[in-house]
């Protein structure tokens, strides 16, 4: 249980987030998602790693589907999975070979309808969404933990890795213990 003062800094900095990532329009949101797809490519761990986790993004996130249509040499090379949220805050891992195989999940959130699972220490690149972010790296989630968990479940070697809009990166964050860090953000 978070401290009531930690719990409403966290509820005010989701609050403004959204409210500047709803003043991007759809056109603006494509052309940074583009600039921010070029920039994850250049990043050599994330190149170079063989088995990577997306996630389908909400409208307001940035783009990262079009990886598949932008890289697909890339994308054929690898080993992709996708998270389900399971109960208890767990994410379960599904390989996808398209993102035709998302389907509606429980959360209005698009995933894979089931098939191969791997486990999270057997990663080698993440990427991690999130609603705010410092420069260093520390990640404002939703509220729900899920990624927090699985960050923690990962081997150091993993790379991890967030991608997001300037309107999303703030100086500092109002973080719990349990709030972990991806090694690089990625903004416009």
């Amino acid at each position: 249980m978070l401290p009531d003062d930690l719990a409403a800094d966290k509820a005010a900095v989701r609050r403004e987030v959204r409210v500047a990532l709803r003043a991007l329009s759809a056109g603006m949101r494509g052309e940074k998602s583009a600039r921010l797809r070029t920039r994850l490519m250049e990043e050599p761990r994330w190149r170079e790693a063989r088995r990577v986790l997306l996630y389908a993004p909400l409208p307001e996130e940035p783009g990262v589907d079009a990886l598949w249509e932008e890289f697909p040499a890339w994308i054929k090379a690898r080993e992709v999975f996708y998270p389900i949220a399971r109960e208890g805050g767990r994410l379960e891992l599904c390989r996808v070979r398209s993102p035709g195989e998302l389907v509606p999940g429980a959360r209005g959130l698009r995933e894979p309808g089931g098939g191969e699972t791997l486990e999270p220490n057997r990663l080698d690149a993440v990427l991690a969404p999130g609603l705010a972010f410092t420069p260093e790296g520390a990640r404002l989630g939703r509220g729900g933990g899920h990624y927090d968990r699985l960050l923690a479940a990962l081997p150091q070697p993993t790379f991890t890795v967030a991608l997001c809009f300037a309107c999303q990166v703030r100086p500092t964050l109002p973080l719990g213990p349990h709030d972990l860090p991806v090694q690089r953000v990625l903004a416009e």
